[in-house]
Formats: structure tokens, C-alpha cells, sequence
């Protein structure tokens, strides 16, 4: 998504630029003098040895306005660009494993969907400690976003689950709405630490049992929480 920005600045850009040129030309200017011109005001330079006045020739003054919108989408193409190059060098991503490397009791959540950002936002309002597991660039532009630790990587993997900090993790919240994934996940994280306490998200009642062999503390399945508290709310009004 962010090349495809950078490319429309960067053609917009030159477009608006060759229509300065023109239009400076346009005014009497020879075009080498005009691309010179516009070049040095389009990088913000004071360049004023020229025949004829700006401020009495329209095409000129037309020119400078164009110059000055060339010169903010340079200016905002050359930040998206060193901030693709800080990207690029892993910075993020080394600054967030040695804090979560700091980590003790924090929770790792592996899913970011919508039941993985509600349990966030809940830890979050506590001050519990978290951190996801996402597995594309969106999830981890997300997480950017909505301001959380996000390591990037499989959760079934034991390397990743380090990088989350595993060994001094107290909690692991699994809730892909798929069974047989967050079974995986439940097993791969107790095979690197057998004390982590796991609740997962379950969509079939019957998986439960294999869940449990799994290693899981706690299956929930949202649609019964749901029912309960929406009968819970019926009947506190009957009573």
C-alpha cells in the first residue's frame, strides 16, 4: 500500500513539475532558465536573478504556487522513504523483543482479529502486559496502530513463541476461529513452556475434549458466552 502512495507522489510530483516549467516558459523564460528556476524553488532555494518579476507575471506566479505543492509532496515522499528504510533495518522489531524480553506475567495473544483486539483492549485498561503474534504486515501495521507489542511469526513455531516471551509469559489466549489451529498452537506452546496457562476460543462444542488433551486451561466458546449474558440481562430484568 505504501508503494503504491509513493508512486502517486512521485508522478504527481513530476507532473506538477513539468507544468511549472511550462508555465514559467510561458512567461518569456527560456526553458533551461525555467527548469533551473523551478527545480531550486521546488527544493526551497532563494533564487531570484530573474528578468522578469514574479510578483507582475501571472505564469510565474502560478509556477511558484506549484513549486510550493512540489516541494511538500518531495518532502513527504523522502519521509515515507526513510521511514520504509528504518522499517527495512528490523529498529522496530529489535526495540520491541528486548521489551518484551522484560516482560514477566504479560499475556501472549495469537490471533489479531476482533476477539483478539476486545481481549486486548480489556487487558489494556487493566495495565496487563500483552503482546500479539501476527503472521502478515498488515496485522503488524494494525498493531502499530492500536498501539500493542506485536511480534511477527507462526505461533506453532517454538522460536516465535520465544521471541514472545513464552519462558515468562503467564497466559496464552488462542483464538483463531479455527479448532484445529489453535490445538497446534496449544500444543507447540506447551512443548516450550509446560507451565503457560492457555485459554482458547472454540467453535465446535465436540473439539473441547481434544482441546483439553491439548494442554488448554480454559475453552470458550463466544456465542455461548454471549447467550448467557444476554439471558443473564432478560432475567435481571424479570427479577
Amino acid at each position: 500500500m505504501i508503494d503504491e502512495r509513493l508512486t502517486i507522489i512521485a508522478y504527481s510530483s513530476i507532473i506538477l513539475f513539468i507544468v511549472a516549467v511550462g508555465l514559467t516558459v510561458a512567461s518569456g523564460l527560456g526553458i533551461a532558465v525555467a527548469i533551473v528556476w523551478n527545480a531550486l524553488l521546488a527544493l526551497d532555494i532563494e533564487y531570484y536573478k530573474l528578468p522578469l518579476t514574479v510578483a507582475e507575471n501571472p505564469f510565474l506566479v502560478a509556477a511558484s504556487v506549484i513549486d510550493v505543492i512540489v516541494f511538500t509532496l518531495l518532502a513527504v515522499w523522502l519521509a515515507a522513504l526513510f521511514f520504509e528504510f528504518i522499517k527495512g533495518l528490523g529498529i522496530r522489531e529489535r526495540f520491541q523483543e528486548r521489551k518484551i524480553r522484560g516482560f514477566r506475567g504479560h499475556v501472549i495473544i495469537t490471533s489479531m482479529n476482533r476477539l483478539g483486539e476486545l481481549v486486548s483492549a480489556k487487558l489494556k485498561e487493566k495495565g496487563i502486559k500483552h503482546v500479539f503474534v501476527v503472521q502478515s504486515q498488515e496485522e503488524l501495521e494494525r498493531a502499530d496502530e492500536i498501539g500493542v507489542f506485536a511480534i511477527m511469526g507462526n505461533p506453532t513455531i517454538k522460536e516465535t513463541l520465544i521471541k514472545a516471551g513464552i519462558g515468562n509469559a503467564a497466559y496464552m489466549v488462542a483464538c483463531s476461529d479455527d479448532d484445529i489451529k489453535n490445538s497446534m498452537i496449544a500444543i507447540s506452546a506447551k512443548a516450550v513452556d509446560s507451565k503457560i496457562k492457555i485459554i482458547t476460543r472454540v467453535a465446535k462444542e465436540e473439539n473441547i475434549p481434544k482441546l483439553s488433551r491439548s494442554g488448554v486451561y480454559k475453552c470458550i466458546m463466544p456465542e455461548v458466552a454471549a447467550g448467557d449474558r444476554m439471558s443473564e440481562s432478560i432475567i435481571s430484568a424479570y427479577s
